[in-house]
């Protein structure tokens, strides 16, 4: 069995993350529904950083 993985990176003020993790939340779901095993969310303060080389 092969392994699919996606992701996406989008800038997200912080006076509007509540109404991003509610939407995230929902699309996970929605994601489950159609097949996903496993969705993950995850938030960052310092995203200026470089991450990959």
């Amino acid at each position: 069995m092969s392994n699919y993985h996606e992701g996406f990176v989008p800038t997200i003020a912080r006076k509007n993350l509540a109404a991003y993790r509610r939407l995230a939340r929902r699309t996970g779901l929605v994601w489950r529904d159609h097949g996903a095993l496993v969705y993950v969310g995850c938030a960052g303060d310092d995203m200026n950083a470089r991450v990959c080389p």
